[in-house]
């Protein structure tokens, strides 16, 4: 009995912990809370469209309605424009394939090769986080709950 008491509230748990500010990034560092108040979800029908028609030609999934269609919008550099966290491919099970993209000049471009970890869309930025330290004017963004950071360093976000 005791057990099944314990199994039964650990969602409870986990759930609290993800919420407590800071925790979900203690592995990782501070996050930049301007950068996290920029944050939010989005699914394919909410990225800007000339973002969605590059990610097509760029071979992402960018159909909606799969379990994969998922990702973030922040601003990495400061600049007052959203930087794109999206997952282009999904296994059957497992995590997505995320990149991130940006524009420049009005041409969208992939700042990052595919990152694998699984999203979690329910807080922003919760699987996605823009951290207080910078590299070469971008956050550094820690990702899978503390198992991977990127940095910005020449022109791409590499682990």
């Amino acid at each position: 009995m005791r057990n099944n008491t314990l199994m039964r509230f650990s969602p409870l748990v986990l759930t609290v912990a993800l919420l407590v500010p800071g925790g979900v990034s203690a592995q990782c560092g501070a996050r930049d809370e301007v950068a996290q108040q920029s944050c939010r979800t989005v699914q394919a029908k909410a990225l800007p469209a000339d973002l969605r028609s590059y990610l097509a030609k760029s071979g992402c999934d960018v159909k909606g309605g799969s379990n994969y269609d998922e990702g973030y919008a922040v601003d990495l550099n400061a600049d007052g424009k959203l930087e794109y966290a999206y997952c282009c491919s999904s296994a059957p099970h497992g995590p997505c394939g995320m990149k991130v993209f940006a524009s420049s000049a009005g041409k969208w471009s992939a700042l990052s090769e595919e990152v694998y970890f699984s999203a979690d869309t329910a807080i922003p930025c919760d699987g996605f986080v823009p951290l207080a330290t910078r590299t070469a004017g971008y956050n550094d963004v820690c990702v899978g709950g503390g198992d991977t950071i990127l940095k910005f360093t020449g022109g791409k976000y590499v682990e």
